[in-house]
């Protein structure tokens, strides 16, 4: 038997074992009942460990199981190749590889976001694994999207309505045919073009590309068909992928900083112990983390493309 219990910001909840019990004790047709209700449900007291994680998350992708190279599917695992697997998923039509990886590398404070934003079909669901949390700090943080665009300030939402952003990732021609399995750029223009908002422009004699998504900054959430603020406006990408207004202009730096003022007012922070678990919309939720010092912090994520009913 569980507990469920509803968190006070208005969002979420907390589903707790009465006695330690298997996590494979919850049907996941319930879980996705909570997670409708609540968009993202945080499991506390389970009997569960990282391989039977890996197993019970699985269970939650409706696409089926994808090959990857032992490459690609290290690269998912440790980050470094995650852009490129990811936008092979979507291409292809199959389900992300049915491994959990790190959350990210460094311990730096991360800015709320909503994960695969920049591709054209972001991820649906998000489970997340706690290995061994930090002994201070190092919390992951959620923000309620639907919330945070109806109190944002009216003049920051009116721009966003009007403008849309762009999302540019510079890639190589040893990432582009590895990962969409082309022999030309001819090709890879052939089978990015018909993805809405997508486009790829060569930039050199050794084509390399440059792959841009056009779209607005506010989504329309699956459940509840709500407006909400779902993107990766707040994150600090790296040099071979940015976030911009659709003609290339920077994002105005005002509007940024009222942005991450309001984030900061608006965040709930998931305590994490050992061996816990949440379940989390990303169709609807920004998530990120506060930075931390304890190198043993571990948390681990898996991603669901496309979500079982």
């Amino acid at each position: 038997m569980y507990t469920v219990t509803p968190l006070k910001q208005g969002i979420g909840c907390v589903v707790r074992a009465k006695e330690r019990a298997p996590m494979e004790t919850m049907p996941p047709a319930t879980v996705m009942e909570l997670m409708k209700e609540h968009a993202f449900v945080h499991f506390q007291n389970f009997d569960l460990d990282l391989p039977r994680f890996e197993a019970y998350a699985a269970q939650f992708e409706s696409r089926a199981p994808s090959v990857y190279t032992e490459e690609l599917r290290q690269g998912f695992v440790n980050a470094d190749a995650q852009g490129t697997v990811q936008a092979a998923v979507q291409v292809r039509g199959e389900a992300p590889p049915p491994v959990s990886r790190l959350v990210n590398l460094s311990n730096d404070h991360l800015y709320v976001h909503s994960e695969n934003a920049y591709l054209p079909l972001p991820l649906e669901l998000l489970w997340f694994f706690c290995v061994a949390p930090a002994k201070e700090r190092g919390a992951t943080t959620v923000v309620d999207g639907v919330r945070f665009l109806k109190e944002m300030r009216p003049d920051i939402r009116a721009f966003f309505e009007k403008n849309k952003i762009r999302y540019e990732m510079k890639v190589g021609p040893e990432d582009w045919t590895r990962t969409f399995g082309v022999a030309s750029v001819k090709e890879l223009v052939e089978l990015l073009s018909p993805m809405p908002g997508v486009s790829c422009d060569v930039l050199d004699e050794h084509d390399n590309v440059l792959l841009s998504h056009v779209t607005s900054a506010i989504r329309r959430t699956k459940h509840g068909g709500e407006d909400a603020f779902i993107n990766q406006v707040l994150f600090d990408f790296k040099a071979h992928l940015s976030c911009k207004m659709e003609d290339r202009s920077p994002i105005p730096k005002e509007i940024l900083g009222e942005l991450r003022a309001q984030e900061a007012r608006s965040l709930y922070r998931i305590p994490w112990e050992k061996t816990e678990c949440a379940i989390i919309d990303n169709l609807r939720l920004l998530h990120g983390r506060e930075g931390f010092d304890d190198p043993a912090r571990d948390i681990r994520v898996f991603e669901i493309q496309s979500a079982v009913d």
